[in-house]
């Protein structure tokens, strides 16, 4: 259909996944990955995609891929698999998304209802609105120690930040109405 897609996903073993089904479906690709630390090939791989047009498909870990490339002949990103960091998937979508571009750029998520992957995107949505607030209202002060969320998967769930900032208590009802709404309609 004339789509050229940025597949990232965090884990080279994911990448190695969806590169079979891509060659058993005879689909072009290209990939990146952090067992490439030749520039210089990076860069060829990188124009290839960017001046094939037959090459459909750029697989990119996340780690390597998210940062430094612009790659405006996509217009599809898919994000395989979420990141805790909200701002990685947003440099990745921006690999396709920059100055240059002339096309609609569409980004999807794969994320599975009920999974650690879907708790992790909730995270993000959270993390990436308090990040909009703060920066909105420059009186809105946040306040943390290394030990506030704790080194365990249940801990990153713990939202037991000091914060001083009006917004932040209306953000976090929102979150927990969204939460639940979503919860009600798995």
């Amino acid at each position: 259909d004339g789509c050229r897609t940025l597949v990232f996903s965090n884990t080279k073993r994911a990448l190695d996944v969806i590169q079979v089904v891509l060659r058993e479906r005879r689909v072009k690709f290209v990939r990146i990955d952090g067992d490439m630390s030749n520039i210089d090939e990076r860069r060829r791989i990188v124009t290839r995609f960017n001046c094939e047009p037959s090459i459909s498909v750029f697989l990119l870990t996340t780690g390597v891929g998210a940062l430094g490339l612009t790659l405006t002949s996509a217009n599809r990103v898919i994000i395989f698999d979420p990141s805790w960091n909200p701002a990685i998937e947003t440099q990745a979508v921006d690999r396709a998304y920059r100055v240059g571009q002339t096309q609609d750029v569409i980004t999807y998520r794969l994320i599975a209802a009920g999974t650690v992957e879907e708790k992790m995107y909730g995270l993000q949505v959270f993390k990436s609105g308090l990040t909009s607030d703060v920066m909105a209202d420059a009186s809105c002060g946040v306040h943390a120690k290394a030990g506030d969320v704790g080194g365990t998967v249940a801990g990153a769930y713990k939202l037991a930040l000091p914060m001083f900032c009006a917004r932040y208590g209306a953000l976090v009802r929102a979150c927990k109405r969204r939460l639940h709404r979503d919860s009600m309609r798995a």
